[in-house]
């Protein structure tokens, strides 16, 4: 029997346009502590993708420490073209919201967005107001000024928030971006879970790629529910003793009733391995064993997602939002699926509600920590204030420029003088190594 592999799979991030770069440099960092293993070998090879409908797209193939195939999920094609009206409704729905509905650590953010635009529009009014007098011809330095600096963000403000503007609005043509992007995706980790040369399957997502990347292991669970009911009731119908153990899906339900305080997100990232193998034993294949987010913009979910921070917490209790560990039922996060089989026998299945996901599958989520204003990831942060204490928020620190935009060095193996420890903690937590 051939040896089993792992898969992983990466989401860029925004505004990342070029396919496989962004693969090619993930892989040849991640791979870098274990030259040593590979005896003159080259490290990975290219291999063709028959997964990807883009015809873009390539396998890449790797034999230490641990056969690994590494696929990229791109997805920039299936974005709409950025135009600066979808950014400045994007932020105008943020800066029309009151103050008691904007995070507090994003009030100063949006205090100076208000005193930005108010100023701007005073200077415009005040330099139209001096031509209409008559009085002189007014001065068009300032608001040259202005204007010229606003071109010159324009390029990195369409790449940074363009995307998540599209990618998070309520018109039409972002909703049908969202369903393609959301589609493709689910399609890719459906095959990958179902084959059968894979063991484990970790997905990376970078910027709003870790967006996406939640999203689709939402749907790919809610699909393994679907099947795991269907299959369960099928064997009944035929007479078979369909197998239900769930022992570590209980203690796993018993750990998720743990107060904050006395959490233990160690034993929580065992007993996820534990409840997947669980799964896995009983004929429900679930190989999706860890969740990486790197650069998240997660971080503030509770302003991209929702209108408030009630808002928020409504819909997490409600389970539209999936948490680690999953949000309680009644009972907690698995209940009892009830039915009657093709020989009028009633039967019953103890099984995870459809936001549980969390529950048989690690998250951990990187983070640069910010050492001065402008210094770190602007758009990452930590999580698990967020989505619940059983996210693994890890900071990373970098000198590279000092730290300044550090938010695509998540992978960039620092040159002397500069350090980075990013890399690392990405290797580590991908745990490349056999277990």
């Amino acid at each position: 029997m051939a040896e089993l592999r792992q898969a992983i799979v990466l989401i860029h991030g925004i505004g990342e346009q070029q396919p496989m770069s962004t693969l090619r440099s993930f892989v040849e960092t991640v791979l870098a502590p274990y030259e040593g293993e590979l005896g003159g070998q080259p490290a990975y090879y290219s291999k063709p993708d028959a997964l990807d409908e883009t015809f873009e797209l390539r396998r890449l193939m790797a034999h230490r420490p641990k056969r690994t195939d590494f696929y990229e999920f791109y997805w920039a094609h299936l974005m709409p073209d950025t135009k600066w009206n979808r950014v400045l409704s994007w932020f105008w729905l943020m800066m029309w919201r009151g103050p008691h509905n904007v995070p507090r650590r994003l009030m100063l953010v949006w205090l100076v967005s208000w005193l930005a635009a108010c100023s701007m529009l005073f200077l415009l009014g005040r330099e139209l107001a001096s031509l209409l007098s008559g009085d002189s011809i007014g001065s068009w330095e300032l608001p040259t000024l202005i204007a010229a600096s606003a071109g010159s963000v324009a390029t990195v403000a369409l790449s940074f928030v363009g995307d998540a503007a599209t990618y998070f609005g309520p018109s039409p043509k972002n909703i049908e971006a969202r369903r393609a992007i959301r589609a493709r995706g689910l399609a890719l980790l459906s095959k990958l879970n179902a084959d059968p040369r894979y063991d484990r399957i970790v997905v990376v997502g970078h910027s709003l790629g870790s967006v996406i990347g939640y999203d689709v292991i939402s749907l790919c669970w809610q699909q393994l529910l679907d099947q795991w009911r269907d299959s369960y009731r099928a064997k009944c119908d035929a007479g078979e003793t369909a197998r239900n153990d769930v022992q570590h899906l209980l203690a796993a339900q018993d750990a998720a009733e743990s107060v904050p305080a006395e959490f233990d997100r160690a034993k929580w990232t065992q007993l996820t391995s534990a409840v997947r193998s669980e799964i896995n034993a009983n004929g429900h294949r679930w190989l999706i064993s860890d969740f990486i987010t790197l650069g998240s913009p997660l971080t503030h979910a509770d302003l991209l997602m929702a209108k408030s921070e009630a808002e928020f917490t409504v819909r997490k209790t409600q389970r539209e939002l999936a948490t680690s560990p999953p949000t309680r039922e009644t009972q907690g996060f698995t209940y009892c699926h009830k039915f009657v089989d093709a020989g009028g026998r009633r039967q019953s299945i103890r099984v995870p509600h459809h936001a549980a996901q969390f529950a048989a599958t690690a998250w951990t989520n990187l983070y640069f920590v910010r050492t001065w204003p402008l210094s770190a990831d602007l758009v990452g942060g930590p999580v698990g204030r967020l989505f619940g204490p059983g996210v693994s928020d890890v900071e990373v620190r970098t000198s590279i420029r000092f730290g300044f935009l550090s938010h695509t060095r998540y992978w960039q193996l620092p040159k002397w003088p500069w350090s980075n420890d990013a890399p690392e903690k990405l290797a580590n937590a991908l745990r490349l190594k056999p277990d």
